[in-house]
């Protein structure tokens, strides 16, 4: 028997046989797992495709020739952690079981169970992000890796979401793998396909090499045109729905100063964007000049996942006032920050960011939780704590599992609940209606006082006001109509209205955004209860609002 038909009978798992000669064979499984051109196994050293997990987390890699020695020396199969470094370069963790056996020949026999492979997209199984990441930044990685003509065309397709929401979930889910598949097929000259997130797919061009730039750059726009073209027949879907969708594509192609995959991204990004502006498919060649602000961006959304993890966030606190005796009432907790290599993050920037990843729901807990350590703490030092108000988004808020967690934090710190106020903001994109309703009452009934941030700069407040208004005890009155209320009439009546509207619910008024004595005298006159801005105070780190405490003792 030889070293191929032996290795043909294990069909099951992946399987890797090397001969002490260095001869190798491999199943299909194996191939499948790896994506590597059968001559690249064949020719590479097993250190290039295998490596061993180190015994410990802070240990050096285990060589895999240690392996093999102690695999020759027992009769059992050796079993260990390792990875199967893939064609895109990413490590797929498996275990791994050796065994050495003298027949047909002297020959180890790698078998590979697969524990994780996060490169591959779960809905498309196309190869996902991280794939990209680890494949381009290979290429980044040394000057000698570099490819000739490298590009990235971003595919993105145009209000996908209208798929979901006129044929549901399922059918959205069918569409994007019957478009992946059609897109890596139209590619497969070209390079590397992925799915990206959503509706954005990606192709890294890494296979025109041996092409002239122009030539290379001729056969990339004229691959974009085809995709344009083949968006207007649809795709047929469950032989049901023939479902038509347009795209827009950005082609970033590599320039000698791109200093690593992430400007190709960006880039391509950008172009892709500007091509969305059009309503029917359309493709656009990105500038070779970076992005500084998609660049910001991008390291924010790489990074911002473990700086909730780590808790790598101050709060400031700006205080709040009552307005006719200046007695301090509470403070609004507010997020900051410093990143080590941006500096001061803009706070509508991670917030944003937090959303658009789902990443919303731990980063409010994240602060909900440090707003009750900071709580007890002032009470363990004998000060008089005041109410504290956190922001609450509203994808949170309408989380089924929000309160509950909620609960457990209060119950693990021990907060008395009558310091926390949660503020909240637009209704317009709530999607679970009952289970918002359902949670904003519960958090009452646990003690939490219910604030609405920013009213007045929209109808989704109002329709809140009117479905809700007895749960809720404080309307802050936005900074955008305080501004003119002490030269212009009509702004010094719309602020009036929202106030009296307030007495007639029988909630209270805070006024944002106060920066002068005259804004602060009329709202006082007007019947506007409390305030913060400017004026009184800037948000203060927790040394200042400590002494502020103090002082008001």
């Amino acid at each position: 028997m030889t070293l191929n038909e032996m290795v043909l009978q294990d069909l099951m798992f992946p399987t890797l046989v090397i001969a002490t000669d260095g001869q190798k064979a491999f199943n299909s499984p194996f191939l499948e797992l790896s994506d590597f051109e059968p001559s690249y196994i064949l020719d590479s050293s097993l250190n290039q495709l295998v490596r061993v997990a180190p015994s410990k987390a802070d240990g050096d890699p285990v060589d895999i020739d240690v392996i093999l020695e102690q695999a020759k020396a027992q009769l059992s199969p050796i079993v260990f952690e390792g990875e199967i470094v893939d064609a895109n370069f990413f490590p797929i963790t498996c275990k791994i079981s050796c065994c050495f056996a003298q027949s047909p020949q002297p020959h180890w026999k790698l078998q590979f169970h697969l524990i994780s492979n996060k490169s591959v997209d779960v809905v498309t199984h196309l190869p996902n992000g991280w794939a990209f990441a680890y494949k381009a930044g290979h290429y980044f990685s040394d000057a000698k890796n570099m490819p000739n003509n490298l590009a990235l065309l971003v595919v993105n397709i145009d209000n996908f979401a209208t798929i979901n929401y006129r044929y549901g979930f399922s059918v959205g889910d069918k569409y994007l793998t019957a478009f992946g598949l059609r897109l890596k097929e139209k590619a497969r000259d070209l390079g590397l396909t992925v799915r990206f997130s959503n509706a954005r797919f990606g192709v890294l061009v890494d296979k025109l090499g041996d092409r002239s730039a122009q030539q290379a750059k001729s056969e990339m726009l004229a691959f974009c045109e085809q995709l344009c073209q083949l968006s207007v027949t649809g795709l047929e879907i469950d032989k049901r729905y023939t479902i038509i969708k347009s795209l827009s594509l950005g082609l970033c192609i590599h320039e000698p100063d791109f200093d690593n995959h992430l400007q190709l991204e960006l880039n391509a990004d950008t172009a892709m964007l500007r091509a969305a502006r059009f309503s029917h498919s359309s493709y656009e060649l990105a500038d070779s000049k970076r992005s500084e602000q998609f660049y910001n961006r991008k390291i924010i959304i790489d990074e911002l996942p473990q700086a909730i993890e780590n808790n790598l966030f101050e709060l400031r606190y700006q205080p709040q006032y009552q307005l006719h005796d200046g007695r301090l009432i509470g403070f609004e907790a507010l997020s900051r920050w410093q990143h080590s290599q941006q500096g001061h993050v803009s706070p509508i920037l991670f917030i944003e960011v937090a959303e658009e990843l789902g990443m919303h729901f731990e980063f409010d807990l994240m602060v909900v939780g440090n707003v009750c350590r900071q709580i007890n703490y002032w009470i363990q030092l004998g000060l008089d704590p005041v109410r504290v108000s956190v922001n609450i988004s509203f994808k949170t808020l309408e989380m089924s599992t929000f309160v509950h967690r909620v609960c457990q934090i209060l119950r693990e710190l021990k907060c008395p609940t009558k310091f926390l106020e949660f503020e909240i903001t637009e209704t317009s994109d709530a999607k679970n209606l009952e289970t918002l309703s359902e949670n904003i009452q519960a958090l009452v009934d646990l003690g939490i006082r219910i604030a609405i941030d920013d009213f007045g700069t929209g109808y989704s407040s109002l329709s809140l006001i009117r479905g809700y208004y007895k749960s809720i005890d404080t309307l802050k009155l936005d900074r955008s109509l305080i501004e003119d209320i002490t030269g212009n009439q009509t702004a010094k009546r719309f602020a009036q209205h929202i106030v009296d509207l307030g007495k007639v619910l029988d909630l209270t008024i805070l006024a944002e955004g106060v920066e002068t004595a005259e804004q602060k005298h009329l709202l006082n006159e007007m019947g506007c209860q409390y305030a913060q801005g400017y004026f009184f105070d800037r948000p203060l780190d927790i040394v200042a609002t400590e002494k502020l405490l103090r002082a008001q003792r």
